[in-house]
């Protein structure tokens, strides 16, 4: 008799639950506080490495803060969507924060600038094996006032971190 387990990291389905917030206030999810602490944007991002990136679209430098005050926690899978688009980060995104600790880290994702009203940054708790699992999503403060705003930064640089930093929790 032969019995196999297969393992992955997947993708969220239509199994999780979403967690809504706003930036600035903190969300509860994988036993963490989860706070996107602001969102900067610009169509060159300057990395403290020296690294550059560039695009004829939008880049959206979204702060991810971590805390974990009684055990590990970490967030993954990060998407950034409305007006029926889906938007991917730049690159892998994986935010962990030991217990006790407070974890940083910028996500960057490129948009489309035409289409930035109702944007929410969605991310997943990080697990292997999930049944319904939970999705903070994240209204960005991108609305028809001030779409305009965002739009001219077109050709701005901003500055992002490419690697995570930690702190104790106070």
């Amino acid at each position: 008799m032969l019995a196999t387990i297969g393992l992955k990291y997947s993708e969220p389905t239509s199994d999780y639950v979403d967690v809504r917030g706003v930036v600035g206030r903190p969300v509860e999810i994988g036993g963490g506080q989860l706070t996107v602490t602001g969102v900067r944007s610009g169509s060159v991002v300057q990395y403290d490495t020296d690294d550059r990136i560039t695009t004829k679209g939008l880049f959206l430098v979204i702060g991810v803060q971590l805390d974990a005050p009684g055990q590990e926690a970490a967030v993954t899978l990060a998407t950034v969507e409305g007006d029926g688009r889906t938007y991917k980060p730049y690159s892998s995104f994986t935010l962990t924060a030991d217990a006790g600790y407070r974890s940083r880290a910028d996500l960057v994702v490129e948009v489309d600038p035409a289409h930035l009203t109702g944007l929410s940054v969605g991310l997943s708790k990080l697990e292997i094996i999930h049944g319904l699992q939970q999705r903070a999503l994240i209204a960005l403060p991108i609305t028809d006032p001030n779409v305009e705003q965002w739009r001219r930064t077109s050709g701005a640089t901003v500055q992002a971190e490419e690697y995570q930093s930690s702190q104790v929790l106070s």
